[in-house]
């Protein structure tokens, strides 16, 4: 994860008390946007951790952003059951398209329940996206997709792009933004921002399925 990270939790003072392992990298926090160039501190706690390539670290910073975010933000943390779990995914060449970046695992007690798609985007092309999502709904099985965004503005247009394309086989998605480089808490209420933090949906058929259990 991040200093800032860290920050905005007040945990930083207790990982420098652990002395844990830190390196400085700079990255591109949104990829077609020259101004996000910035650099991060970057803390794991084990130093194996912080030899990535930069791009790998941000990814993986953006992830554990999206973890917290979703223990945090209302209604996610009712969705996201505690017998759920997260895991990586370490996809190699050309998986790395029909793949997600992690998944959600669940007990599959019912046949109703599936496993989440977890995927950071940093400034997809929506013919990027489009794949993408069909491949987590139409090849790998996933009919749930939690989709993460250092974009803000992404939140909104996201929404109804996914909407549009009518995937036959998601039964709920969610989008939200995360912020792993800012000290300050970009997330609460600003007055000149009318930007979404983050926009659901749940299918009928989700619905009634969970109302027959």
């Amino acid at each position: 994860m991040t200093l800032p990270t860290l920050h905005r939790r007040k945990l930083a003072a207790a990982a420098e008390g652990l002395g844990l392992p830190q390196v400085d990298r700079s990255v591109r926090t949104r990829a077609n946007q020259v101004g996000s160039d910035v650099t991060l501190t970057f803390i794991a706690l084990e130093a194996a951790h912080l030899e990535l390539p930069p791009r790998e670290l941000m990814h993986r910073a953006a992830l554990t952003e999206t973890y917290l975010r979703c223990q945090e933000l209302y209604p996610l943390r009712d969705r996201i059951r505690p017998d759920e779990r997260w895991q990586l995914v370490t996809p190699q060449g050309r998986d790395r398209v029909s793949l997600p970046d992690a998944e959600i695992l669940g007990p599959h007690i019912n046949r109703h329940h599936r496993d989440c798609a977890v995927e950071f985007d940093a400034g997809y092309d929506f013919g990027t996206i489009k794949d993408k999502l069909k491949s987590f709904t139409d090849k790998q099985g996933y009919r749930r997709v939690l989709w993460a965004t250092s974009i803000h503005d992404r939140v909104k247009r996201m929404f109804y792009q996914i909407e549009e394309l009518g995937l036959p086989n998601l039964h709920e998605f969610d989008i939200i933004w995360v912020d792993f480089w800012s000290e300050e808490d970009r997330y609460g209420y600003r007055p000149r921002c009318r930007k979404d933090n983050h926009l659901g949906f749940r299918s009928t058929r989700l619905l009634e399925a969970a109302a027959a259990r």
